[in-house]
């Protein structure tokens, strides 16, 4: 695969043993990444959104997240599951520990897995690591600040992308309270995250939802 590479001047020399992509090499890539886009681009539902407090903004991607589906389906009265902000709370959510590679460790803990973080982009390993360890630490930070049922599901099923009966039948819990608990986990996310506002007035606490995208369905 190298001498390959090398004959068809995709790859130059570099230090030692190593190797590097050459100038024809990286323009082959850039075209295939582009005809790879827009072939995939056909197939998924992007959307982009920016809240006050995030960083960039929030690339989601509708057709895939099980959020995006459980928004489409309807209660008794014809309202969603789900409301927009619900489902970009989860996604912010689910894009940290993506990109984090979270994953659960023996002590029912988290840890960061960063032998198959992606590379390059302009970046030093060392500034991948920073970015990695910040976002670890951000979903850290938001699971620790919700009831430990709560966070379970959330990484359940935005992050790991589970079912609502699968995540029922682990948990041994009754039929259709994954749903329940979801939507109650959602919000205290939102409310995490800044996307709701929760005032105080007579006979308790009202949530106002706000910087919700009219676009979404």
């Amino acid at each position: 695969m190298l001498d390959d590479g090398r004959r068809s001047d995709y790859l130059k020399g570099g230090e030692g043993n190593t190797f590097a992509l050459s100038d024809t090499g990286k323009k082959a890539l850039r075209r295939y990444l582009a005809s790879e886009g827009a072939f995939l681009s056909q197939h998924r539902e992007m959307s982009r959104e920016h809240y006050d407090g995030m960083d960039a903004p929030l690339t989601v991607n509708l057709s895939e997240s099980p959020l995006a589906w459980l928004a489409k389906r309807k209660d008794k009265s014809g309202k969603p599951l789900l409301s927009k902000t619900q489902i970009l709370a989860g996604e912010r959510l689910r894009q940290d520990f993506s990109f984090a590679c979270l994953m659960p460790d023996m002590a029912g803990g988290w840890k960061v897995e960063q032998s198959g973080l992606p590379r390059g982009g302009g970046k030093s390993s060392g500034d991948l690591n920073d970015d990695v360890i910040a976002a670890k630490d951000r979903v850290q930070r938001t699971l620790d600040s919700l009831e430990p049922k709560c966070a379970r599901v959330l990484v359940d099923v935005c992050c790991y992308l589970k079912g609502l009966e699968t995540v029922e039948a682990e948990q041994g819990w009754p039929a259709r309270s994954a749903k329940i608990v979801l939507q109650i986990a959602l919000n205290s996310l939102a409310l995490s995250y800044g996307m709701i506002i929760q005032s105080k007035r007579a006979g308790g606490h009202i949530s106002v939802w706000t910087s919700e995208p009219d676009h979404l369905q």
